[in-house]
């Protein structure tokens, strides 16, 4: 007969399920929360690094902020000398212009990240060569 142990059954089962179920799912939240945490901080340090350093030279900030008279010297930098904007029009158009007709810099720069088969048809270098952007220099 099961009928005295029937209710103590019952809040056994139930105390087990409960508690083992709290403990798995605040396992697994924990996991969730922490993992968004670390994602939150690497996106936290790369804003910090493309507010921090040009993205062409790879200097800091600072080194352009204490030497302009104005105090806006990484703002100019980013802007007027290493806007990378420029660079990716630059690379378009060595894609764009005929390989005849590039001068000794332009030729030099499309040898560096671009590959020419048998045919003439021009490829992206699997690893292209960077070499040529002016890493940690400023003009």
């Amino acid at each position: 007969d099961v009928g005295p142990y029937i209710f103590l059954r019952i809040m056994y089962t139930t105390t087990f399920f409960v508690f083992i179920n709290t403990i798995l799912i605040n396992i697994i939240f924990g996991v969730i929360i922490d993992t968004f945490g670390d994602l939150r901080r690497q996106n936290q340090d790369m804003e910090e690094e493309m507010e921090q350093k040009c993205f062409i030279c790879g200097l800091e900030r600072y080194r352009f902020e204490i030497n302009s008279a104005d105090g806006n010297g990484f703002d100019n930098h980013i802007q007027n000398d290493h806007n990378m904007w420029v660079y990716i029009y630059f690379i378009i158009y060595l894609y764009t212009k005929e390989v005849d007709r590039q001068s000794g810099f332009e030729s030099f720069v499309f040898d560096k990240i671009h590959e020419v088969d048998e045919n003439g048809v021009i490829h992206h270098k699997r690893t292209p060569d960077v070499s040529w952007f002016p890493a940690m220099e400023a003009m």
